[in-house]
């Protein structure tokens, strides 16, 4: 007991800035932002009685407006057509782990009121903002809805879970090929490939261990799938390429990145990069990490540091910017570094 706390005392003393990063300054508080653009002319975020705001130029709009104790979840994807609004009411007052979230989606830039489409959790913008993925929680199935047209929707029917509280990844390919992660009763994880043209699906890939997750990106005609150990488990990581295309039965898998340590994951991709958090180093008996922000070189496939805060646990990606909220803070581990939301409406805090 006193060794672990005495290593706690030198870990945390270790924790010393040698690269300080950059860090995202606006005028409005950070936990009101939901989305700031990179040229810092559009900004979404939220405000204390409810409602949901755009501003652009110094002009602003009230897009949605709920109670108070309602929290908006933001999407712009690279293409920018399309913003997605996840909507969590009653966050504080109504505690359901199996609560699904209300579903919107607006013209990027628009400052015409979003339309509701469908209810779910970790929704996403698909296949250049025409389609929306969502997982309904309380049906435990993955919803697929083309934005042009909400009655236009494909449904995966996922098995019941002994974990109640997994979330699937899933990624379009096409309007009839999916990706999506799941686990069977053991416990163990698995990529599938699903057809809504012939209903089949196929395995991808299925893990050898029980306690890992699975996490996925598409870039361009590759899947990246990258398996981290579940929180305690003391595994490594491993990120795999796998060809969407000439790759018969999706045989041919190649690593990229292997690790005996067990990283975090949290895995982003843009064109050029894959994004996560990776281990340091890791005492196996506290079970504390020394963690960092990592990026791979997609085409030379380097590993780089992007920070040295010792203890990152999240990241995100807002535009381009790739940012690493740390400690009340928000640091710029990628992107532009002066941007400063000038533009966000200040007249009144609530």
């Amino acid at each position: 007991m006193r060794f672990t706390s005495l290593l706690i005392i030198l870990l945390v003393s270790f924790c010393t800035y040698a690269k300080e990063l950059p860090k995202l300054l606006t005028k409005q508080p950070l936990e009101y932002i939901r989305f700031i653009s990179d040229d810092g002319k559009i900004t979404y975020y939220q405000k204390k009685s409810g409602s949901f705001q755009f501003s652009t130029n110094y002009d602003y709009a009230k897009l949605l407006e709920f109670d108070s104790d309602t929290i908006f979840y933001t999407q712009v994807s690279d293409q920018k057509k399309k913003v997605l609004i996840e909507v969590s009411k009653n966050q504080h007052k109504k505690l359901d782990p199996m609560k699904n979230n209300d579903l919107y989606i607006g013209d990027y830039g628009s400052q015409n009121s979003p339309l509701k489409i469908s209810q779910g959790v970790s929704a996403r913008l698909e296949l250049k903002d025409t389609w929306v993925s969502s997982f309904n929680l309380k049906e435990s199935e993955i919803n697929f809805t083309q934005i042009s047209s909400a009655k236009s929707n494909k449904v995966i029917k996922l098995s019941k879970k002994n974990n109640p509280f997994f979330k699937p990844h899933k990624r379009m390919i096409n309007p009839t090929d999916v990706i999506y992660t799941d686990i069977n009763s053991s416990g163990v994880s698995a990529l599938l490939f699903h057809s809504f043209t012939d209903d089949k699906t196929q395995t991808i890939f299925k893990s050898k261990s029980k306690g890992t997750k699975l996490e996925i990106c598409l870039v361009q005609d590759s899947i990246y799938l990258g398996e981290f150990p579940l929180d305690g488990v003391n595994l490594g990581s491993t990120i795999y390429k796998i060809d969407l295309y000439n790759n018969q039965g999706f045989q041919k898998k190649s690593i990229i990145y292997e690790s005996t340590l067990p990283d975090l994951g949290q895995m982003l991709c843009d064109q050029e990069n894959i994004y996560f958090i990776k281990a340091r180093e890791y005492y196996q008996k506290s079970n504390i990490k020394i963690t960092d922000l990592a990026q791979i070189n997609l085409k030379t496939l380097q590993l780089n540091f992007l920070s040295e805060l010792k203890f990152v646990t999240q990241v995100l990606k807002m535009d381009s910017l790739i940012l690493i909220p740390f400690r009340d803070d928000y640091y710029i581990a990628k992107g532009k570094q002066d941007l400063a939301a000038s533009e966000i409406d200040t007249r009144g805090k609530n």
